[in-house]
């Protein structure tokens, strides 16, 4: 029978002290692992010569098993447990990386002074967006492209390792790459600035591919690995040796009756709405108001002390109202031109449409509606009222409060992404009808080309709704130069600015069309003396043979796109569903990862709309009418749980929500995941001491004489490292998550 040998441990050749236990760790991070060794007072002369230099750590069990650790330093003295000791403070390499100073730039983004203007809408509201590129010095050079994060870890490790003989080794990140080099596993890099310690710059740059970690090996050299591969875990934990049992018997955890048999992600919707206002006051009656149509009001607010409003329609009973309202009230126009007209000043014309309809383009409105007798108005509301008049007139709209009370948000965009990086989108479009009232620029431009002086319009009507009205979908015809501006969003309120030409062709808009005293709107004003017995020659004037002047058109057609965000009804209906299988998301990772096959409840999670929402765009009209009632719960109070909504297409699947929910779920599902948890003691294994996948730490240790028992501690924490979304996702989807610049 062979006899045991006796342990022994040799730092640098010399023996150390075996009065107490002696322990050598491999453990992830950036910091170093520190220990104290205690060696006999007449041989720390031998030692204490080495401090700062490499030396190797020998230790052979009874078996005569050598385990050798190279690259093991001593810093300094430390307190001993016996004047006969001396105790030292031993650490691996990683001590010396605080020392380095790593100072670069990776992928760092400026304007290049070159500005894209999208041409989706009329020039008057184009998006301009500022376009950018990256700094040449920051890049990969002397190729020029834009640094992955692989790259980077890679970099700052050979600034790092510069002197060092032991290097290092990267070996696979936890996500594999996709096919045409997106490094799908990684971050991108962008704008990223290292002025740090070594330590402090490998942990930065790590950050960019999670699931990944650093630890020292047993030759001293470098070891970038996969924290998160259960394959290699699960092939290392069955290949150790026999267990000693001298701690907890580690296990194998499966939580597939608790893991999730499916994720669904909820997302908010964006859905652009289609709203249309049309008035008419050349009769003495208004058409009854549609509670369930997406219809706004014209508005105007109170500028009285108290309004009496007479007959308002409440779009939530479909009953008309008295109230008597305070100044500053939103009041539908019609309604508000009533009640200044019942309280009208002595000797003011009717405060009625027909008088403003005259009085509007020349003339003295202020005067005719009694805010020049000062004396019968000497705290100027009537003034106010006039001013007011002018300023909302056709201008400021409020939306049908059943529609708001239903919705989160209101704004003034399109829901298409125009750009990316800034994260600008398309205005609300608007189509209505206006007059131009053209420059003198814009008036010889029009009769450019030609003698004939009648094209020297004064006046010009435009009708942008027209198309939509003899049968065409309106989002296929040109919306007009106008921009909506929300100004009290909680009760829908927005006033129209139509846009003068960046060309200078145009002095200013009237909000209205333009008529004869026939009601005609085909008139073209046109200063030309020759035909003052047939045309009108200008804005309230008479000349002899007929009324001739021009005036606003007695009704008004609009329809405006924005978009808005549901909170009908009060529960998940109100949000865009995803739902993801394991096996989806089990694809992106490299190894076997343990999240198949899940028997537990389905997963539920919401997206805040910082980061992404369900972007529907408005395809059909009539459809989307109804949608919008079903979504808001109009209809049925129950909303729409499906993925479709009639009427619209959602314009983000591919690129950006399947992507995103794919690399959401496979966040959460690694919470669940099978796994090693526990530790095992055993001898130490022939191969080595090693960190594969997710291993908390390795440790060689050595008990105190007389026993020198050597063996091996292997910690699992049974918990997987946490994996970022943000580094699952495909590199279309990171891009519009992150604002991320394509490289050229």
């Amino acid at each position: 029978m062979a006899q045991a040998k006796k342990a022994s441990v040799k730092l640098g050749n010399v023996a150390l002290a075996a009065t107490s236990g002696i322990a050598w760790r491999f453990v992830g991070g950036v910091q170093p692992y520190t220990s104290v060794f205690y060696v006999h007072k007449s041989r720390w002369g031998r030692l204490k010569a080495s401090i700062g230099q490499p030396l190797q750590l020998v230790i052979k069990d009874s078996r005569g098993t050598v385990t050798t650790i190279s690259e093991v330093y001593i810093l300094h003295e430390a307190p001993s447990d016996s004047p006969h000791r001396v105790g030292f403070v031993v650490a691996d390499k990683r001590w010396k990386w605080q020392y380095k100073l790593v100072a670069r730039d990776f992928n760092m983004i400026r304007k290049t002074g070159d500005r894209t203007a999208k041409q989706a809408v009329p020039v008057e509201t184009q998006v301009v967006v500022d376009k950018y590129d990256y700094l040449p010095y920051s890049l990969k050079l002397p190729q020029g492209t834009r640094w992955s994060a692989r790259e980077a870890v890679e970099e700052v490790l050979d600034i790092v390792h510069d002197e060092d003989t032991g290097g290092y080794k990267v070996e696979n990140f936890p996500i594999k790459d996709t096919a045409g080099g997106t490094n799908s596993g990684e971050f991108t890099l962008q704008n990223v600035t290292l002025r740090d310690a070594g330590d402090v710059a490998i942990s930065r740059v790590l950050s960019y591919v999670p699931g990944a970690d650093v630890y020292i090996n047993a030759e001293g050299q470098t070891i970038v690995y996969d924290a998160t591969d259960l394959q290699q875990l699960d092939n290392y934990y069955q290949g150790l040796p026999v267990d000693t049992y001298a701690g907890e018997k580690a296990a194998w955890i499966d939580r597939g009756k608790i893991r999730p048999n499916k994720v669904v992600v909820h997302y908010q919707r964006e859905v652009e709405l289609l709203l249309e206002y049309e008035d008419d006051y050349s009769g003495g009656t208004s058409a009854q108001l549609v509670s369930s149509r997406p219809y706004v009001e014209n508005v105007c607010p109170t500028v009285d002390p108290e309004t009496e409003i007479s007959n308002e329609f409440e779009p939530e009973s479909g009953l008309y109202l008295r109230k008597t309202v305070p100044a500053g009230t939103w009041v539908e126009m019609k309604e508000l031109l009533a009640a200044w007209n019942n309280d009208r000043p002595e000797g003011s014309l009717p405060w009625t449409f027909d008088t403003i309809k005259r009085h509007w383009l020349k003339g003295d409105l202020e005067g005719v509606l009694g805010a020049r007798g000062l004396d019968k108005d000497e705290e100027a509301n009537v003034a106010m009222r006039v001013q007011a008049l002018r300023q909302h007139f056709r201008q400021s709209f409020r939306v049908n409060r059943r529609y708001m009370e239903g919705m989160r948000s209101l704004r003034a965009v399109r829901v298409g992404l125009l750009d990316p990086v800034t994260g600008a989108r398309a205005p609300a479009a608007v189509w209505g009808q206006a007059c131009i009232v053209p420059s003198t620029k814009g008036k010889y431009i029009a009769a450019r080309g030609t003698e004939d002086i009648s094209k020297l319009k004064v006046f010009r009507n435009v009708d942008y709704i027209a198309p939509s009205l003899q049968g065409a979908n309106i989002i296929d015809t040109a919306p007009g130069p106008a921009r909506v501006n929300i100004i009290d969003e909680e009760i829908g309120v927005f006033r129209l600015e139509w846009i003068v030409s960046p060309y200078g062709t145009v002095e200013s808009f009237i909000p209205s069309k333009l008529v004869n005293e026939q009601n005609f709107d085909g008139i073209a004003v046109t200063r030309d003396l020759s035909q003052q017995e047939d045309q009108p020659m200008g804005a309230a004037m008479q000349i002899e043979g007929g009324t001739n002047g021009i005036f606003l058109d007695s009704s008004l057609e609009m329809a405006v796109l924005v978009t808005m965000v549901p909170a009908a009804p009060n529960s998940p209906m109100q949000f865009h569903r995803e739902e993801v299988e394991a096996s989806d998301v089990a694809s992106v990772f490299r190894s076997e990862f343990g999240i198949k096959d899940g028997d537990g409840p389905t997963l539920e999670v919401y997206v805040p709309p910082g980061e992404a929402t369900a972007r529907f765009a408005l395809t059909d009209q009539n459809d989307a009418t109804n949608t919008v009632q079903d979504l808001l719960g109009l209809r049925n109070g129950e909303g729409i749980e499906g993925p479709e909504l009639p009427g619209y297409q959602l314009m983000n699947q591919e690129r950006h929500l399947t992507g995103h929910a794919v690399s959401l779920a496979a966040e959460l599902l690694v919470d669940y995941a099978d796994n090693v948890q526990g530790s095992i003691v055993t001898p130490v294994p022939s191969g080595g001491v090693e960190l594969k996948g997710n291993t908390s730490s390795a440790t060689v240790r050595v008990a105190a004489a007389p026993s020198a028992k050597v063996d091996a501690v292997h910690a699992f924490p049974g918990q997987s490292r946490q994996i970022s979304r943000l580094a699952v996702m495909p590199e279309s989807t990171r891009q519009i998550v992150l604002g991320i610049v394509p490289f050229k």
